[in-house]
């Protein structure tokens, strides 16, 4: 399965059930965001970047943890 754009990955989370396969699928499918050039110290505790197709629509990610868990797939989480 191969996914090119956010409503593939959407339609697929939807999904009753879908395969670990998948899942792990739809995160490989992951590109982080470029960041901006830093105009001050960077923060501890993270390097801020989002993962587009989180950052297009954040339900995405409650659908895709959710599969991740009826899976039992949990380092996905």
């Amino acid at each position: 399965m191969s996914f090119h754009d956010v409503g593939e990955v959407e339609e697929a989370l939807r999904t009753p059930r879908l395969s670990v396969r998948a899942l792990h699928e739809i995160w490989e499918q992951r590109l982080p965001v470029p960041e901006p050039a830093p105009r001050k110290p960077a923060k501890l505790g993270g390097d801020g970047r989002l993962i587009a197709w989180i950052q297009e629509d954040l339900r995405l990610a409650s659908h895709f943890c959710r599969q991740c868990v009826g899976m039992e797939d949990f380092h996905l989480v």
